[in-house]
């Protein structure tokens, strides 16, 4: 079966309302920014490597081939997998991007389309991930499970979250 970017955003609707849980992977007791993702991706056959934060080779990232060789992932149906990400409140500078990079296929932020993974920077350092959809009203949404409001929402792709994307990606496999 192919897995299209609609069916992400559609993957990504069906956890509205779902609470906000720091580290959360679970609908009932809550999920956050990165366990949505997780729980997508698992739907998708994408796994996700246990305490891939504790890897002190991948704190000390650096965007070379030699993050690819230190690291000995499952084997997945793309080669690759992140299971069960787990991170600090205030994670390690990078350690989020350098999880999606070594997961996911990175894309030019200019290009970005529903379906398309968001790395955003709420703060100092970029450690908030949101789906974009697209908004009812034309143009593009985000759908993401965010603290301030206590649970997944989606909302207008508006400037001001815009100007916080450091990184934009696709899902392997995902057309």
């Amino acid at each position: 079966m192919t897995i299209t970017k609609q069916d992400i955003v559609d993957m990504a609707r069906e956890y509205k309302g779902v609470p906000y849980r720091h580290q959360g992977r679970s609908i009932v007791t809550g999920v956050d920014c990165a366990g949505l993702l997780a729980l997508i991706a698992g739907r998708i056959g994408l796994e996700y490597p246990d305490n891939f934060s504790k890897n002190k080779k991948l704190k000390k990232f650096k965007k070379t081939k030699e993050l690819h060789e230190t690291i000995k992932p499952k084997s997945s149906k793309h080669g690759r997998s992140i299971k069960n990400l787990r991170y600090t409140r205030n994670p390690e500078k990078f350690e989020l991007q350098a999880t999606l990079d070594f997961v996911l296929e990175p894309i030019n932020n200019a290009t970005i389309q529903p379906g398309d993974i968001l790395l955003l920077k709420i703060d100092v350092v970029p450690q908030h991930v949101a789906i974009v959809g697209n908004y009812e009203h034309g143009g593009l949404s985000m759908i993401h499970s965010y603290s301030r409001v206590k649970k997944v929402v989606e909302h207008r792709f508006a400037k001001i979250w815009a100007a916080r994307v450091v990184a934009a990606y696709q899902i392997p496999g995902v057309m």
